[in-house]
């Protein structure tokens, strides 16, 4: 455990940049540092959980909307796959996010938003089951030491830790990272409004947290000293001193659960919505995340049957 003290100072005095919260978090994103068994097998077990509330909420008019949403930019190259919808149909990996992350919410459960931002890009780049794992710890990590230390809105931080498990899902630089991070962070939904309205501020800042690694790798650059800058009082003010755990730590303290049971409770809650067929292939290729290769990861999608997804309203897009 590594302690970072943060100082608010105005906008206009410099800090080294190695001083920065954004820099060490960017820094350890882009450190990739080995993925342990017990932390791989924490990740199966969430995706498999995923993947039943996915299932389950496929139908609900947010998911339903922002799923209608998610059609209207459809992309057949480097797209990312739709959880309901058959994988031979993909959309642009920001909008893939936006609507896997309405089906994937669970407010106990706040790393389970950053699987459907991470997952639309790994699915885009044809990366492995291994740069999946390694972004999704990396993500994961980085929302706890932030949720744990500033006080801002549960869904807050998701955008920032968004944008550091892609850079390490990706393998980029510190400096990439270290743009996206404060992007991502400088678009946050931080208000009472994303604490009331949590599904939705989550789900978007998944979406934001892609298109700020987009502007990152583009050359953009963001607002400087966004965690130590005089803007920061204006989010709630920020305590002194934040926690950054050893690498992967963050997973390791959450409550255990077998994948017996997560398996079980998978069968239980779609049984009856998807055929069994697909039950078991999408089963099997979540356990073999480790050794996934390129491309194959549109096997984490979960298809329902023709004719049972419903389709959204008319919108702008």
């Amino acid at each position: 455990m590594t302690h970072h003290d943060i100082t608010i100072r105005a906008s206009a005095a410099p800090l080294a940049r190695a001083d920065q919260l954004a820099w060490k978090l960017a820094s350890r994103a882009a450190g990739k540092p080995a993925v342990n068994r017990d932390v791989t097998s924490h990740l199966i077990n969430r995706l498999i959980a995923a993947g039943a509330r996915a299932v389950q909420s496929v139908n609900t008019s947010s998911a339903i909307a922002a799923r209608g949403a998610a059609l209207a930019h459809l992309k057949k190259l480097s797209g990312a796959q739709m959880f309901g919808v058959p994988s031979r149909i993909t959309a642009s990996p920001e909008w893939a996010a936006w609507a896997n992350g309405m089906a994937l919410y669970e407010p106990e459960d706040p790393v389970s938003a950053l699987i459907a931002p991470l997952l639309a890009v790994a699915q885009a780049f044809d990366k492995t089951g291994k740069d999946l794992i390694r972004g999704l710890a990396a993500a994961a990590e980085t929302l706890s030491s932030l949720t744990h230390s500033l006080p801002l809105a549960p869904t807050a931080h998701l955008a920032p830790a968004g944008a550091a498990g892609i850079g390490a899902l990706l393998g980029l630089k510190p400096e990439t990272i270290f743009r996206a991070i404060q992007q991502a962070a400088c678009v946050s939904p931080t208000t009472q409004g994303a604490a009331a309205e949590p599904a939705f501020a989550a789900a978007h800042a998944g979406k934001l947290a892609i298109e700020a690694v987009d502007r990152a790798l583009r050359g953009g650059q963001a607002p400087s000293l966004v965690y130590e800058g005089a803007s920061a009082a204006l989010l709630g003010g920020v305590p002194p001193d934040l926690s950054l755990p050893a690498p992967h730590q963050a997973l390791l303290e959450l409550p255990p659960a077998s994948r017996e049971d997560q398996i079980a409770r998978f069968l239980k809650l779609t049984g009856g919505i998807i055929t069994t067929r697909e039950s078991n292939r999408f089963l099997e290729t979540v356990q073999n995340l480790p050794r996934l290769t390129a491309g194959e990861l549109a096997g984490l999608n979960v298809a329902l049957p023709a004719g049972a997804l419903e389709e959204s309203k008319p919108g702008i897009f």
